[in-house]
């Protein structure tokens, strides 16, 4: 418990600096008998079985708190496809492969390719056609294939301008419903 306690604190800190203060009061992880993790506002459900995975602090804990600002804090508008999944894996499973190392991140990056150019042909879908993980093919589209219009973005604007684009975004969007419109908007105006 301890170590999730520390972990959970250190995810809070991370995100409020790179985005915008914390936006509920609290945070809980809860677990239960389902093998699978959700994030919820103030809170993450993680399965008896996946909560005692050794590298879930590391990784899956950091993308569930990271939801309390992207799908629980700015809330997906579904109508225009769900860009929060693509996001968050971006902000977190990538991030922490890129601060792990570069070959880590090259690795995370290789990977999410091959699950891309794996996707049968005609179950490739826009993203705005997204809307929640259904299946593999749905995650590869959802998670890997957002994550990387999200890098190549930053790529394309540059680290600085990236992060005022989503504080920006944060700030002009929370607790109301946003779509990739919107999330275009703030990024042009960065």
């Amino acid at each position: 418990a301890e170590g999730y306690v520390s972990a959970v604190g250190r995810y809070i800190e991370l995100y409020s600096r790179w985005i915008g203060p914390y936006p509920f009061s609290e945070f809980s992880v809860v677990s239960g008998p389902l093998p699978t993790g959700f994030g919820m506002p103030t809170l993450t459900y993680m399965g008896i079985p996946v909560l005692r995975l050794p590298f879930i602090r590391q990784s899956s804990l950091g993308h569930e708190i990271l939801h309390n600002w992207w799908g629980n804090g700015v809330y997906v508008d579904f109508a225009s496809g769900n860009w929060s999944e693509g996001l968050t894996a971006f902000m977190a499973d990538y991030t922490y492969k890129e601060r792990e190392s570069a070959e880590a991140a090259r690795e995370a990056r290789l990977g999410f390719l091959r699950d891309v150019a794996a996707v049968p042909p005609g179950q490739d879908t826009p993203l705005r056609r997204f809307t929640s993980r259904t299946h593999g093919t749905s995650q590869v589209v959802g998670y890997h294939k957002g994550a990387f219009v999200f890098l190549m973005l930053r790529d394309l604007l540059g680290p600085a301008a990236f992060d005022e684009g989503l504080r920006r975004f944060w700030r002009e969007q929370q607790f109301r419903r946003a779509s990739w419109a919107d999330l275009q908007h703030a990024f042009e105006q960065a």
